[in-house]
């Protein structure tokens, strides 16, 4: 698949279980990033990477946070049809690898998220979801009366859309908390909430499956 991207073939390759990208991350972050990063080319590269909940000690959760310590590769977590719109639309307009991070609990997903921020008075808190994590972040925040927003882009934070509502939250309210359904240490999550404290000042938690 790489080897046809680099060829300038368009390819969607999809690994059915998120813990196979240690399996692929050699030639994902050598190859494609590499081609990407340094010499500039067009490699149309789009991986869907699937996870799950309950698969036992090697498929559960989300294992894409070791492709993001590579530069070269932009990685988003849609979880509704227009969201997967937007990224699909980006990647056919760059032709760059992309890495798209999906759940599989959010196939039967009836919320559309029609409103991906919500916003109180007097929130004592800012909560972020990500993926299929951005349910249970946006319950608790609504019955706390905090802050609620989720983000698409993991990487290139600045593509959300509402990525300055994230910062202004957290300077108002100095306490940030990040859900996601990976494992938290030196995760993507931690990466964001490191971006938010050196921005805002804020205290940021990170949630995840630990």
């Amino acid at each position: 698949a790489i080897g046809a991207a680099l060829s300038g073939r368009p390819v969607i390759y999809v690994l059915r279980f998120s813990s196979f990208v240690w399996l692929q991350a050699g030639a994902l972050a050598n190859y494609a990033a590499a081609a990407n990063m340094l010499w500039g080319y067009n490699i149309p590269l789009f991986v869907r990477i699937l996870a799950m909940d309950g698969g036992g000690p090697t498929h559960t959760g989300s294992m894409a946070s070791i492709l993001a310590h590579r530069p070269g590769l932009t990685i988003a977590a849609p979880c509704k049809p227009h969201e997967y719109r937007e990224v699909w639309d980006w990647f056919t307009g760059c032709r760059q690898p992309t890495i798209v991070c999906e759940h599989r609990s959010t196939y039967e997903w009836s919320d559309n998220f029609s409103k991906p921020t919500v916003s109180f008075e007097e929130p004592k808190a800012t909560v972020i979801g990500i993926s299929n994590a951005r349910i249970s972040a946006r319950d608790a925040a609504l019955r706390e009366n905090w802050n609620y927003l989720h983000l698409i882009w993991l990487t290139d934070l600045e593509r959300n859309r509402y990525w300055n509502f994230a910062l202004e939250s957290a300077k108002r309210t100095k306490r940030v908390v990040i859900a996601d359904c990976a494992y938290e240490p030196c995760s993507i999550a931690e990466h964001i909430a490191y971006r938010i404290m050196c921005e805002t000042g804020a205290t940021v938690r990170v949630v995840g499956m630990e």
